[in-house]
Formats: C-alpha cells, sequence, structure tokens
C-alpha cells in the first residue's frame, strides 16, 4: 500500500511513519533537556567533569580562519575525525 500525502506538521508525520515501522524514533539531547532547569543541570555536571579531568575534550583539528577552505576540503575528503576548530 502506497499513501501519499501532504502532511506539514513533522509531529505527525513522525507518529505515521513509526506506526507503519518506517521509522526508527532515537533519543537525543533535546528530549533529556525539555526543562530549563534539568538543562542547566545537566550543563552544571558536565562543566564539572571537564574542569576536575573526568572527561576530556580532544581537539585533533585545529585550523586558522584563513585557512577555512583547506578546513572544508580536509571535511570533504573524510581526512579528518572528530571536530574541526576554527581559530580566529
Amino acid at each position: 500500500m502506497r499513501v501519499i500525502a501532504l502532511i506539514e506538521d513533522p509531529v505527525v508525520v513522525r507518529a505515521i511513519l513509526t506506526h507503519l515501522g518506517r521509522w526508527q524514533p532515537k533519543a537525543v539531547l533535546f528530549h533529556y533537556t525539555a526543562e530549563r532547569a534539568v538543562l542547566k543541570d545537566m550543563a552544571e555536571s558536565t562543566f564539572a567533569a571537564l574542569r576536575a579531568g573526568t572527561i576530556r575534550v580532544e581537539l585533533r583539528h585545529r585550523y586558522p580562519l584563513a585557512a577555512a577552505a583547506d578546513a572544508h576540503r580536509e571535511l570533504e575528503a573524510r581526512r579528518t575525525m572528530g571536530s574541526i576548530v576554527l581559530l580566529p
């Protein structure tokens, strides 16, 4: 069965696709931080863990802003892993 409809509401589209078994919803950060207080608590815990060294941020790729085109070429060629930081 093929159904074609023009539905603009993404929540309705997701519900229909989930019901049809064509969509596997994944939990993302916004599912856990719908309330401002929860978001604030999570942010405070995360930054405390960063300060304590419990978690680390590894910056492997840094480019000066003037080399943004080079950084983009590296991304396109898939020669990078993780984030790229452009420095002023």
